[in-house]
């Protein structure tokens, strides 16, 4: 069975740890990753490809609002 692969991001890292925890009790997901802002989440997307994002909504550098439209928009299939 394939893991499922979740990226993770906010500015706390006391919450990131607890999410953490969270996933590696679950046999079935994957952490592939971890960001502190808007910015590495991108970095990390692009790089990592994760099936799932949890990510706050507010972040410094690039919001987690302003993430998303950018993941949205960049995982669009091209115009035919």
């Amino acid at each position: 069975m394939k893991k499922i692969r979740i990226l993770i991001a906010d500015d706390h890292s006391m919450i990131r740890q607890g999410i953490k925890a969270v996933i590696a009790a679950q046999p079935a997901w994957e952490l592939c990753g971890e960001a502190n802002n808007g910015r590495t989440l991108l970095a990390l997307a692009v790089k990592h490809k994760p099936d799932i994002v949890v990510m706050d909504i507010s972040m410094p550098e690039l919001n987690g609002l302003d993430t998303t439209r950018l993941l949205r928009r960049d995982a669009r299939p091209p115009a035919s």
